[in-house]
């Protein structure tokens, strides 16, 4: 989306609201209108200037509708600039980070991040019997700060498998995220297991934390040393 663009071009582009709806429309439009809801090809002014209704059904659409930056509750200049941030930072960048230069909540930035992600990926949800568990990856470092599950050098990493009737493994899904608070692994377990599906995890307090909020049951396993944890919506 903003291939090729330095932050210079990009502020002096994208300056108030109205030049980030201009710039949609010139994309989503610019070669003619066909209604997303009948696929018929004349419109109408909308609701506002951004905006398009259908000449046929009077369906009313905005030019946000179906992209990363529908139903967003900030500006859509910061959608901008949150989405900016995340192209040109290509080694990724902590929502912590992203929200305190675009001036958004972290959970503002984390739930931007994770839309342009889930567009980004292919990986199906995995689904039925799933087993889950956090790790810490990197290399050892010297210094307290660097000891045990310390991620000041290490990346946070949630990796779950689902487990098929005769016991083998199906599909693999991980992610790289920021750490294993509760907030992050909400957000996380969501988009890599089906609402639904059975985990079975570890005693980590951030599951334990979930329950209410995910409509999470935990269970003791027969292996003692695990729980199973049932997602079954929220």
């Amino acid at each position: 989306m903003f291939e090729g663009i330095n932050i210079i071009d990009f502020v002096r582009r994208f300056n108030d609201n109205d030049s980030c709806y201009s710039y949609l429309m010139e994309k989503k439009w610019g070669n003619g209108f066909s209604c997303s809801y009948c696929g018929y090809t004349q419109s109408v002014k909308g609701r506002t200037w951004y905006y398009k209704r259908c000449r046929q059904c009077k369906y009313d659409e905005s030019v946000t509708a179906n992209t990363v930056f529908h139903g967003m509750k900030i500006p859509v200049l910061k959608a901008f600039h949150l989405a900016f941030r995340l192209a040109a930072k290509k080694k990724g960048m902590s929502t912590v980070e992203l929200g305190h230069e675009v001036g958004v909540q972290q959970k503002t930035a984390w739930l931007f991040k994770r839309k342009v992600q889930e567009i980004l990926s292919d990986n199906k949800k995995l689904k039925t019997a799933v087993e889950a568990d956090e790790t810490i990856v990197g290399g050892h470092r010297s210094g307290k700060e660097h000891r045990g599950r310390s991620l000041k050098s290490k990346s946070a990493v949630v990796v779950a498998r689902e487990v098929l009737e005769d016991g083998r493994t199906g599909n693999i899904n991980f992610k790289v995220t920021e750490n294993f608070e509760a907030d992050t692994l909400k957000y996380v377990l969501s988009d890599m297991i089906e609402s639904g599906a059975s985990i079975l995890t570890d005693k980590h307090k951030s599951y334990e934390s979930l329950k209410d909020e995910l409509k999470i049951k935990t269970v003791l396993s027969d292996k003692g040393s695990k729980y199973q944890v049932v997602i079954s919506g929220g």
